[in-house]
């Protein structure tokens, strides 16, 4: 399937391709650090914002905070009617709304 030149340049003025494009040039710290491909560092990084005994200062802070998107997040897609791929079980909370340590 051959396509012409004209045709290709519509591409540019579709609402697709400039989410596509948007999508593709969001920031992204790592790679203007580049070390974009460096998967076991990324890792690296994750594992040590988990760990609430770092020497971050974050305490369990940032552990909490993506616990507490992605149960979020499970909650509007079961409303939505959408399935959940895992169950997350909900943690304590105090009367306030703030999470109870365990």
């Amino acid at each position: 399937m051959t396509y012409s030149l004209d045709t290709i340049l519509q591409l540019e003025n579709t609402p697709e391709f400039n989410k596509l494009d948007q999508q593709f040039n969001e920031f992204n710290p790592f790679k203007i650090l580049r070390v974009a491909k460096y998967e076991i560092r990324h890792s690296n990084v994750l594992a040590w914002l988990f760990d609430p005994s770092e020497n971050h200062r974050l305490g369990s802070f940032f552990l909490q905070k993506i616990l507490m998107h992605l149960i979020m997040k499970s909650d509007i897609e079961n409303k939505k009617g959408r399935s959940s791929p895992a169950s997350i079980p909900r943690p304590p909370t105090s009367p306030i709304g703030q999470m109870q340590p365990s």
